[in-house]
């Protein structure tokens, strides 16, 4: 009986780590073809209310970034409703930026001293846009 205790707590100790390995927590990023995101709210009871934003996108040429991504490391879908405040979220190579309706929030800096960079569509969603996010470049919106 004892044996039998000890082995389940065991076998219970082994599952309870494979999970936390998987499991995504607000702050953590991921990236899909070329383009990275940070979750930014983790809803287990109502997983309608996941969001992410926008840290990094790489390519060549015009992106286009989804309304909705899904996580294939936690299997969740999100909402992209920002980018990320800072500055050069777009890398070189990358020229057009199409935001997806949904996309509320540009963050401080977001697009300044984005070398390439030279147009950028903006969905009427999007509420927020701010201080210097097109610093140093001139953009056809």
């Amino acid at each position: 009986m004892r044996q039998t205790k000890l082995l389940l707590l065991l076998l219970l100790t082994l599952v309870m780590s494979a999970t936390g390995a998987f499991a995504q927590t607000v702050g953590t990023s991921f990236t899909i073809s070329d383009i990275t995101y940070r979750i930014t709210v983790k809803d287990l009871t109502t997983p309608a209310n996941n969001t992410v934003e926008i840290t990094s996108i790489k390519g060549n040429g015009s992106v286009t970034v989804p309304a909705f991504v899904t996580n294939s490391q936690d299997l969740f879908n999100y909402k992209v409703t920002a980018t990320a405040a800072g500055g050069m979220i777009a890398q070189s190579g990358v020229t057009e930026v199409v935001l997806s309706e949904g996309l509320t929030t540009i963050g401080n800096g977001g697009f300044a001293n984005c070398p390439t960079l030279q147009k950028i569509t903006i969905p009427t969603s999007c509420a927020t846009i701010g201080t210097g996010c097109f610093a140093t470049y001139e953009l056809k919106c």
